[in-house]
């Protein structure tokens, strides 16, 4: 599953384990966590297919929140995940694009 290098690529991603530490979650973080961290889920996987019949890879969709105290947090995060993960290539991911970003209240 994707899931996997995706943790590892966040977790050892120095900028933003100065925001986050270890604090990055699959889908539900624990309870009374501490602020900030990050949570994330696939939400859709897409086989990519060739005329040729079906490919190797696979197009995954994912949701990743921060949550923080401030909007200023939550900013810091994000960018951070975005430099994290956007033109991101190595391992079994062959190539990470950030789509869209917004923040709510």
């Amino acid at each position: 599953m994707i899931e996997t290098p995706i943790y590892d690529r966040l977790s050892t991603y120095d900028d933003l384990a100065a925001h986050v530490g270890s604090r990055i979650y699959p889908t539900t973080p624990p309870e009374n966590v501490q602020l900030p961290f990050i949570t994330y889920a696939v939400t859709g996987a897409e086989p990519q297919l060739l005329t040729s019949g079906p490919d190797t890879l696979t197009k995954y969709t994912l949701d990743i929140d921060a949550w923080g105290v401030t909007l200023a947090d939550v900013t810091g995060v994000m960018a951070a995940v975005r430099g994290a993960l956007h033109r991101y290539r190595g391992g079994q991911i062959q190539g990470a694009f950030l789509t869209a970003q917004g923040t709510q209240a």
